[in-house]
């Protein structure tokens, strides 16, 4: 795969641009914490399970519990700030982006390709369907409205956040059944929760330190202009 074009982004960019990645992954950070101990978040914290990760499993385990209306208020504060800080990158590091963004996710490059594709065809009905992650920095990346972003995010967010409420309130019984062997067992499903996402999460690490980095190229245009000019001076002294 060949590597993406540099992106020319000035000082301010480049800030904007670190921002987004340190939110970005200390909420990742958050979300693989929450599903770690899941086991013991659903039942004894079950609003800060869904702060940390509010996956769609959690969600439906915690609605009997705290309420479909408290869930969707905060699920949805906790997907927007994501989908918020994606949408940012992706229209501060532009078109070029994309081929980073392939680049990084090979694995799910296709897929990445695929939602491009969708995207493309349907717009803010795209992201109306997918109003999360990789979609947002898609629309970003294609300089979508911020206003007209965030109005259908939004609505896609909650849509599929009461959606998954009335799943779960339609299968209260069984959740709640489900949830009291939870907690019989929270101990030692927390411990193998732990150990399962602490050893996925170690792989992951080894084989990126195995794999050459491929990180954007963020430089300004004045940059690179005085750089030219530097050396043609030089060159004609």
């Amino acid at each position: 795969m060949t590597s993406p074009e540099p992106m020319l982004l000035d000082s301010d960019d480049r800030r904007i641009v670190r921002l987004c990645f340190s939110v970005l992954g200390a909420l990742t950070i958050c979300m693989w914490t929450g599903i770690a101990t899941a086991p013991y978040l659903v039942n004894n914290h079950p609003l800060l399970l869904i702060a940390l990760a509010p996956v769609s499993r959690h969600i439906v385990l915690v609605v009997p519990i705290v309420g479909g209306l408290v869930m969707i208020a905060i699920a949805s504060v906790r997907h927007l700030l994501f989908t918020g800080f994606s949408f940012w990158l992706g229209r501060t590091i532009g078109e070029p982006g994309i081929g980073w963004l392939e680049a990084r996710a090979e694995k799910t490059g296709r897929f990445v390709r695929w939602l491009q594709r969708f995207f493309n065809r349907w717009g803010y009905f795209a992201v109306f369907v997918f109003p999360l992650g990789v979609m947002a920095a898609i629309a970003g990346m294609a300089q979508m409205s911020p206003t007209g972003f965030f109005a259908v995010a939004i609505v896609g967010i909650v849509a599929r956040l009461a959606l998954l409420s009335l799943v779960a309130t339609s299968l209260r019984e069984p959740i709640l059944w489900l949830l009291e062997i939870i907690r019989e067992w929270q101990g030692p499903a927390t411990l193998a929760c732990i150990a399962v996402v602490g050893g996925w999460q170690f792989l992951k690490w080894r084989k990126r330190q195995a794999e050459p980095r491929e990180e954007p190229v963020l430089y300004s245009p004045s940059t690179a202009t005085g750089t030219t000019e530097s050396a043609q001076s030089r060159a004609d002294s």
